[in-house]
C-alpha cells in the first residue's frame, strides 16, 4: 500500500502574515473553525484564493448573508479564552504546526494542545508513527501493541494514537513506558475526559508529550467526530501500524487515508478466523507491510535499529515454566497455577519478579501477558 506523496503540500502553501498581524491572523483561523455552517472544503478554497484568514473573515463580515453566522465576539478573544483554560492555539500560521497536515484534504483550521511536546518535529529526520486498532482488543494485541510502542520509542520514533480503549491506550502506555513522547489526538474537546479509565495516562501523556484536538474544549465525543480525527492521526504520521481491526474498525479508515496522503501502512497479522484480526488480514492482502517487531516499522521508515531488540526470558526453573505458560494470549493467575502445577504463593511472587525485569505486565482485567 505504497502511495505517491501527493502535489497537495506544493499546491497549498501558508504564507505568514507580518508580525504585527500574527496575532489577529492566528485569532481569524480560530474564529473560522469555530464558525458553524462553514463548509471546510469550500472554506480551504476561499483562504487560498484570498490568501488569509484575515481577509476571509473580513470578507464574511462584511456579507449580510454571513454575518449572522459568524462568532459576536472578537476573534481574538477566543484566543484569550484558550489561555484562560491553559489551551495553547496551533493554527497553519504557526511553526509548531505540524507541516504533514497539509497533506490532507481537509486540514484542520485550528487545534487545541496540551503538553510539553511540541507537533511538529524540531528534528526534520525525526519519526512519527500512528498506532491503533480495535477498542475491544484481545490481551495478545494489548501485549503487542504495549510492546512494539516502547520498542519505537526506544529507537527515538514518536509514537501517536487516539487515547481510545485497547489498542490506543496500550500504545502510548508503551510509548511512555520507552521513554519517548507521545501525542494523544482525541474526538472529543480537551476539556472532556473521555475515556474515563484513562484519565491517569492523560495526564501522564500532558506530562511528556501532548494530547491535541481541532474541536472546541467542551465538545462532546460525538460517534461522528471520530473518523474526523483519524484523518489527523494519518496526516502527523510517517507510518501507520494496525494491530488489531475488525472489517469495519475505525482504523482502517486510519490506514486509507494514510495510504491517500503517500504514508506507509503496515498491519500486524493474527490468527484467521479471528474478528480482530480480519481487517488486518485485509490490508495484508491488499499489500500493507508486514509487522512482527519495531525493526519491520522501522525497516519501512528506511530507519535502522540503534541495538538490539531481545527480550528472551529465562527457559528453565518457575520463571521458564510461567512464561510458557503465559503463550501468545496471557492467562490469569489461578490459569497459570494449573497449567504449570506450582503453588499460588510462587506463582505470584515469580510474577512480580518477571514484571520488575520488564518482561510480562499485568493488564487490568488480571492477565498476565509477555511483553
Amino acid at each position: 500500500m505504497k502511495g505517491t506523496l501527493p502535489t497537495m503540500r506544493q499546491a497549498r502553501q501558508i504564507l505568514p502574515p507580518p508580525p504585527e498581524e500574527l496575532s489577529w491572523e492566528r485569532a481569524c483561523w480560530l474564529a473560522l473553525a469555530r464558525t458553524p455552517g462553514l463548509g471546510p472544503v469550500g472554506l480551504w478554497k476561499q483562504l487560498e484564493a484570498l490568501g488569509s484568514a484575515r481577509a476571509l473573515w473580513r470578507t464574511l463580515a462584511d456579507s449580510s448573508g454571513r454575518a449572522a453566522k459568524l462568532p459576536s465576539r472578537d476573534p481574538r478573544c477566543l484566543l484569550e479564552d484558550s489561555e484562560r483554560q491553559e489551551i495553547r492555539v496551533v493554527t497553519p500560521v504557526d511553526p509548531e504546526y505540524p507541516v504533514g497536515l497539509l497533506d490532507l484534504h481537509v486540514p484542520p483550521l485550528a487545534l487545541h494542545v496540551r503538553g510539553s511536546s511540541r507537533l511538529s518535529e524540531t528534528a526534520p529526520d525525526r519519526k512519527s508513527v500512528a498506532i491503533v486498532g480495535s477498542r475491544r482488543a484481545t490481551s495478545y494485541g494489548l501485549s503487542f501493541a504495549e510492546s512494539l510502542a516502547r520498542d519505537l520509542a526506544g529507537q527515538g520514533i514518536r509514537v501517536i494514537s487516539g487515547l481510545a480503549r485497547g489498542i490506543d491506550g496500550a500504545a502510548h502506555r508503551g510509548s511512555l513506558l520507552g521513554g519517548g513522547p507521545t501525542l494523544a489526538v482525541l474526538g472529543c474537546g480537551l476539556e472532556i475526559q473521555y475515556p474515563r479509565e484513562h484519565r491517569r495516562l492523560r495526564r501522564e501523556i500532558e506530562g511528556c508529550g501532548a494530547v491535541l484536538s481541532e474541536y472546541p474544549a467542551k465538545a462532546g465525543p460525538e460517534p461522528w467526530r471520530f473518523p474526523a480525527r483519524n484523518r489527523i492521526l494519518a496526516g502527523l504520521a510517517d507510518a501507520v501500524v494496525v494491530v488489531q481491526a475488525t472489517c469495519r474498525s475505525g482504523a482502517l479508515i486510519t490506514a486509507d487515508l494514510a495510504q491517500e496522503i503517500g504514508r506507509e501502512v503496515l498491519a500486524v497479522p493474527g490468527p484467521v478466523g479471528w474478528a480482530q484480526s480480519e481487517g488486518c488480514l485485509q490490508l495484508l492482502a491488499e499489500g500493507a507491510g508486514l509487522v512482527r517487531s519495531a525493526e519491520d516499522v522501522l525497516d519501512a521508515l528506511g530507519l535502522h535499529l540503534s541495538f538490539r531488540l531481545e527480550r528472551k526470558g529465562p527457559t528453565d526453573g518457575p520463571s521458564g515454566a510461567i512464561l510458557r505458560a503465559l503463550g501468545c494470549e496471557g492467562a490469569p493467575v489461578d490459569a497459570l497455577v494449573d497449567r504449570t502445577g506450582l503453588p499460588p504463593g510462587q506463582v505470584a511472587a515469580t510474577l512480580i519478579r518477571l514484571e520488575v525485569e520488564g518482561l510480562i505486565r499485568r493488564l487490568p482485567e488480571g492477565i498476565w501477558v509477555k511483553l
